[in-house]
């Protein structure tokens, strides 16, 4: 369990914003930000910046899932490497020396119809009224809270560990065991 615990922690992470809210000008200079919007609101972006029309955008932290779709006629296929055969997606190769890679494809109406499953994040416009404060990532933090609950979950568990395999004999002096 500790350990599981654990790898979650190791993985995920664990985001520790400043507690000082910064200019919106300071928060533009590509950092991780926490917003609080006018609402109370909680919205976390990759970064914020402002674009050459002057308005304010967010990248989002998370990522969005989204579909390409890719048509190659059937007479121009050279070369069909399947999943498995030592690619970790199926290969495709054109006979004009093209490769792709696809997550799935088939074959409709004589043309090959190959699928790339990406995640991307979003663009999203912000609106510079509506942000009462903003908040810096602070990556030092971050990991030595990541580190310490690791610790402490490993730690954790251990001792649920020797409390579950504890067994002595006692004696006949009444003492619990867990076997």
């Amino acid at each position: 369990m500790a350990i599981l615990v654990s790898a979650s922690f190791l993985s995920h992470g664990c985001a520790i914003y400043d507690k000082k809210p910064v200019s919106l000008e300071e928060a533009t200079t590509d950092h991780r930000v926490k917003i609080l919007t006018r609402e109370g609101i909680k919205e976390k972006y990759r970064s914020i910046y402002f674009k050459n029309d002057g308005e304010l955008y967010g990248l989002s932290n998370k990522k969005y899932p989204d579909t390409l779709e890719i048509i190659i006629p059937t007479e121009e296929v050279k070369v069909i490497h399947p999943r498995g055969s030592g690619y970790s997606k199926d290969m495709i190769k054109t006979i004009d020396g093209m490769s792709y890679t696809f997550d799935h494809y088939h074959i409709v109406n004589d043309s090959l119809v190959g699928k790339q499953f990406l995640k991307h994040r979003l663009e999203m416009p912000l609106s510079v009224e509506t942000i009462e404060e903003i908040y810096l990532y602070n990556p030092k933090k971050s990991t030595a809270a990541t580190v310490f609950l690791t610790i402490g979950s490993v730690a954790t568990g251990l001792i649920l560990l020797s409390l579950l395999t504890f067994s002595t004999d006692c004696y006949g002096q009444g003492c619990i065991t867990f076997d």
